[in-house]
């Protein structure tokens, strides 16, 4: 208890100080906008949609239909959908510079962007009979984000759109709904033209990190702790901890290093600039069941059950670009898609061994 009130004195002094350790930077205008406002903060367009799924959850997603110099262009343009990862939302293509988000760059290079949000997060948290109050609603994990949300989104994009197929790019989790259900659904598969895997998640046996470390406890523990329904969500107690204590100078440093504890150590590719535009937006909510459904995955010992489908259980990937993929794992067989797989930074959730069992995946022979 001494510790921690030497802590809490420590903080509240920097934040008093009126001398160098307590200078406060002015708060980014993006830290209080939603992800329409940002996008048009920086000159693009932007819209809202609404995607309603066949269990009747109402997903929010979001579009730059072009860049800022191409508004004019005759034709249609190349469709190109990004889904986020765990914890995440549609912010995360949108929350760094206009040259340095991949949303915007894409627009600028001519192609119809769409960002999506999987349910529970800050932007798809309607039903069309339920409410975030109740504990039904919270019942779904990325098993459900895969079986759902993906086809619905890809479907009203492609309709709203008049494509027949579009470009894929999945972070993280986006790449583990992708892999379920382009392997699930070859029909859906065939719509994805390319699908471009940023930190692929196949496996948690090589991971390691405090998010890890909270997995190894017993699900009824994360229950007793998280309670049954919303994990991490945004909220205004968090939007205000951002706004007025990551502009301080050494409180941005800390509020950085929450997230090097969650995504790896990788200063060089932070802006701390920004530190309050992103925790404002991130981390965005999931359910306690998808948390706890990750944890299972990296409990030691813990195998995805391998499922053979004409015989096939392999995989396999170019290093020097991309070919087509068998992708049987996670317990899920088959799907064909054009893969390129991406390593981002060096992320404690998501280490080298992981990448590399696609290489070692054996062929079921028949």
């Amino acid at each position: 208890m001494q510790l921690l009130g030497r802590v809490i004195c420590f903080v509240v002094g920097i934040l008093l100080s009126g001398g160098p350790t307590g200078t406060i930077s002015a708060v980014d205008p993006e830290a209080n906008m939603n992800v329409t406002e940002i996008i048009m903060h920086w000159g693009y367009p932007g819209e809202e949609h609404s995607v309603q799924t066949g269990d009747g959850y109402i997903l929010g997603v979001h579009r730059i239909p072009h860049g800022r110099k191409n508004q004019f262009d005759k034709g249609p343009k190349p469709v190109v959908y990004l889904q986020h990862g765990f914890l995440a939302d549609s912010s995360n293509w949108v929350t760094n510079i206009d040259n340095n988000s991949l949303g915007f760059i894409l627009a600028d290079a001519g192609f119809d962007v769409w960002m999506g949000n999987s349910r529970g997060n800050t932007w798809s948290r309607k039903h069309k009979t339920l409410s975030v109050s109740q504990d039904e609603y919270w019942a779904f994990s990325f098993d459900e984000m895969a079986k759902y949300d993906l086809p619905a989104s890809i479907n009203y994009i492609l309709n709203k759109t008049g494509q027949e197929q579009l470009y894929y790019v999945g972070h993280s989790q986006g790449c583990t709904i992708g892999f379920i259900a382009f392997s699930q659904m070859p029909e859906l598969a065939k719509k994805v033209k390319m699908f471009f895997a940023l930190a692929p998640v196949l496996s948690l046996n090589f991971a390691s990190g405090p998010m890890v470390k909270l997995g190894r406890l017993p699900d009824l523990l994360l229950e007793d702790l998280f309670g049954q329904k919303q994990f991490l969500p945004q909220s205004a107690m968090v939007k205000w901890l951002s706004t007025h204590i990551c502009t301080h100078v050494i409180m941005k440093e800390l509020c950085a290093n929450i997230f090097f504890l969650i995504c790896g150590f990788n200063e060089k590719n932070l802006n701390m600039s920004r530190v309050d535009v992103y925790t404002t937006h991130c981390p965005a909510g999931t359910s306690v069941q998808n948390m706890v459904h990750w944890t299972q995955v990296s409990t030691p010992g813990y195998r995805w059950a391998q499922v053979s489908t004409l015989g096939y259980r392999w995989a396999q990937v170019s290093t020097l670009g991309y070919r087509w993929v068998q992708v049987c794992t996670l317990g899920y067989c088959w799907a064909q898609v054009k893969l390129v797989l991406g390593k981002v930074g060096a992320g404690q959730a998501r280490e080298p061994p992981s990448i590399a069992l696609l290489h070692t995946c054996p062929r079921q022979k028949q």
